[in-house]
């Protein structure tokens, strides 16, 4: 007997087996979309014919796909009811298989985790996807169902400037949307009549207001009320009830445009109004003034301004929240002001201030962890603006870098979850034609993931990612993402995206051993590949630093590796670029060739040292520069546009400084030197002046004109080990005074120019 109920189950099983296999038809209720994503990928895996039939069409005679909330799937007791919104369930009934959940999004997802979980489906980047190849489909018992752990998740890649071919970046957004990235198809749907962020503007416009009510504006702490422009450099003033009601009425017209022009279930349930850019303080009036010092921070003014305006339309729409920001200044909680029910407090995790490298949780990041305590405390519902490390024009990835935050994703994702933020959105621009971050495309997918499940293993995702991304070169990749890996893990020092651009790792020997690996990995790559491709990409960054590090190459081996350089970012563009950016991403690729080959002879009087004593910037090391036919580099560093008390008058200013003023800074040990030029050579040329001795730091600048030029001289910093003076160097610059301020009866704009800088051991 035991034997014949044994044999009867194999039977049955195999039966089930092979009836599931049998499955051709795809079934689905008003969920088209998701019925043609099983399609397209299960033809792919199995050479076998489907088909796509609406429910009420299909006679129902043979095994099918059940996709969406069908008819089918409720007659097996599935309460589409209970599914919240995102959620998914994919299970078999029979010789059926049901993928269905919430209206909003469940069966799409109830298909991408079916392809995902049981046939070995990934959506890497929007070049790489990898699909198995099946003879036959089969299943044993499944019921899998599933929600993600917050309601918004988006990582801001910005792949609208990467200059790809327009299909490629149709081909980004499929991508986006199958990891399950939701910023279009969000729960919390946005309003479109104001901006997504910094935002007060759309509400009290100063080209409405400033003029007969320049008292709804900031006041600077000279006492003078201004408006800046565009979506940043002022703010509000609000602790003022009338700029409240101002908002209230221009929200309560975005609420009825809304829903006069949008079918009911496209009425936005969230309104961005949050604080402008660019700006270290909100108002500093009497009244803010006395909030601000009662409270404990600029905070307290945005959750009084918001809970007004909150507060006004609670009771008619109890439905809409109002998103703000906690950013700069106003990133500490306030001492007792709590935000209203229906408000969300955005916080952001200041890059300035954030190692994104390490968790939240470590010790490198207690300061902003403690801030994001301070809110919890007051019961704020929290979304999140986080920063990665981004590469946007300007100081943010320059010089390049090898470095990568892998390691800090998971954990973050759970400590936000834990947290309770709800809403998830990264900033973390990239370049698909020039330096790119390290691995930023495994961070990007893990990112995906871990935003939908943080209790996914992270070393799983990097090792399925690492083999089937980087195919016949995986071995090798896991060696340089390993060493990586462990050098990061092992800096002693916070690694501050923009501010600390050091890495104690980043030697030279690092450097060529690693970017040796990736060439290892390169020529296990065929020729003409995807895979080489991939590796390549990889290999640009570090070619970058070892070219634009001084003494990290030789002259004759930083030819090879300009060429070298040019092959990959060409070979890059000619297979993803769209053909109407070329010319744009040619004329950056040479611009990155000119200051990586850059060299410059030492002028005569420094010929005297050896190459161990001298050192010299120019602007291949500055972070902004325009050019100039009178440097003998072609470009220079230009003093920024004047400020109210940043002015080309000879005068103490800013500071207790002139404008004509230099000097050498250290950060962290706060040692300093500094040039009091007053006198001036009256020819507007460049010449050699000596701002003096000076100890290098880790976070060591040359600046002029009010701090507001500035060249980093981190790169020059090395563990001394004790040997006396080994970081102190002479600082010489060469600059250019121009315009009346300097030279008299000048016909020139007022500008100051640094075009080098030079260190040397005395």
């Amino acid at each position: 007997m035991r034997n014949k109920i044994i044999q009867f189950t194999v039977i049955s099983l195999f039966m089930m087996i092979t009836t599931m296999c049998a499955q051709n038809v795809i079934v689905h209720a008003d969920a088209q979309f998701a019925a043609s994503e099983l399609y397209v990928h299960l033809k792919k895996i199995c050479n076998q014919e489907y088909s796509i039939v609406a429910e009420k069409e299909f006679a129902g005679d043979k095994p099918a796909f059940y996709v969406g909330q069908t008819a089918f799937a409720k007659k097996q007791g599935i309460d589409f009811a209970s599914f919240a919104p995102e959620e998914w369930l994919y299970c078999t009934k029979g010789g059926n298989i049901i993928l269905t959940g919430h209206e909003l999004n469940g069966a799409e997802y109830a298909v991408w985790h079916f392809l995902e979980n049981e046939l070995g489906v990934r959506w890497f980047t929007f070049e790489s996807t990898y699909i198995p190849k099946k003879e036959k489909l089969a299943f044993g018992e499944l019921n899998k169902r599933g929600k993600p752990a917050f309601l918004e998740r988006q990582i801001y890649s910005a792949s609208w400037r990467h200059g790809l071919e327009k299909k490629l970046l149709t081909q980004n957004i499929e991508f986006e949307r199958r990891n399950r990235f939701n910023e279009r198809w969000s729960p919390v749907r946005l309003s479109k009549q104001a901006n997504h962020c910094h935002s007060f503007y759309d509400y009290v416009s100063p080209d409405k207001y400033f003029k007969e009510h320049p008292e709804y504006f900031s006041m600077n702490k000279e006492g003078k009320r201004h408006c800046g422009k565009g979506r940043a450099f002022s703010q509000l003033c609000l602790s003022n009830p009338e700029v409240a009601q101002v908002a209230i009425k221009h929200l309560r017209e975005f609420i009825a445009k809304d829903r006069s022009t949008l079918p009911k279930e496209k009425w936005p349930i969230m309104y961005d109004i949050s604080q402008l850019d660019c700006t270290d303080d909100i108002c500093q009036c009497p009244e803010c003034r006395k909030i601000i010092d009662a409270e404990g921070g600029d905070s307290a003014l945005v959750v009084l301004f918001v809970n007004r305006v909150a507060e006004a339309i609670a009771d008619e729409y109890p439905e809409i929240l109002l998103r703000t920001f906690a950013y700069v200044s106003t990133e500490k909680a306030p001492k007792t002001y709590r935000p209203a029910k229906n408000v969300v407090i955005r916080w952001c995790d200041v890059y300035t201030r954030s190692d994104c490298f390490r968790p939240l949780t470590s010790k490198f990041n207690d300061r902003q962890r403690a801030l994001v305590d301070g809110w919890r405390k007051l019961d704020a519902h929290l979304a999140l603006w986080d920063y990665w490390n981004m590469d946007i024009d300007g100081p943010y990835f320059t010089p390049p870098r090898v470095e990568t935050m892998v390691d800090a994703i998971a954990p973050d994702m759970k400590y936000f979850r834990s947290a309770g933020f709800d809403m998830i959105f990264i900033e973390g621009e990239t370049y698909q034609f020039r330096n790119p971050q390290n691995f930023y495309d495994l961070q990007y997918w893990m990112g995906t993931h871990l935003m939908e499940d943080p209790d996914l293993d992270p070393e799983l995702l990097i090792a399925d990612f690492v083999e089937k991304h980087y195919g016949p070169a995986a071995p090798k990749m896991r060696e340089a993402l390993e060493m990586l890996r462990k050098a990061v893990r092992e800096d002693t020092e916070p690694m501050y995206y923009v501010i600390r651009s050091l890495r104690q790792y980043q030697t030279a020997s690092f450097v060529n051993k690693f970017y040796g690996i990736l060439k290892e990995a390169r020529a296990l790559t065929p020729e003409g590949s995807d895979y080489r491709y991939r590796v390549e990409k990889e290999l640009l960054t570090p070619m970058a630093v070892m070219m634009a590090t001084q003494g990290f190459v030789s002259a004759e081996r930083r030819k090879e590796l300009l060429e070298e350089y040019k092959t990959y970012r060409t070979a890059r563009m000619d297979k993803y670029a769209a053909p109407d950016k070329r010319p744009e991403l040619d004329k950056a690729l040479q611009l990155d060739l000119d200051k990586y080959g850059f060299e410059v002879e030492l002028p005569e009087q420094f010929k005297k040292y050896s190459t161990d004593q001298i050192r010299l910037l120019a602007y291949p090391h500055f972070a902004s520069t325009e050019p100039d036919a009178d440097s003998v580099t072609g470009r220079a560093m230009v003093s920024p546009p004047e400020g109210a008390n940043t002015k080309h008058v000879m005068k103490l200013q800013a500071g207790n400084l002139k404008p004509s003023w230099f000097g050498a800074y250290d950060y962290p040990s706060k040692r300093s030197v500094q040039l009091n030029l007053n006198d001036f050579p009256q020819d507007e040329k460049y010449h050699w002046y000596r701002i003096g001795k000076f100890e290098i730091g880790k976070r060591s600048i040359v600046w002029g004109f009010f701090w507001r030029m500035e060249v980093k001289l981190d790169q020059f910093w090395t563990p001394a080990d004790g040997a006396p003076e080994y970081n102190t160097w002479t600082v010489w610059i060469s600059a250019k005074l121009t315009g009346p301020a300097y030279v008299k009866d000048s016909k020139k704009e007022n500008r100051i120019f640094l075009d080098q800088v030079i260190l040397v051991k005395e």
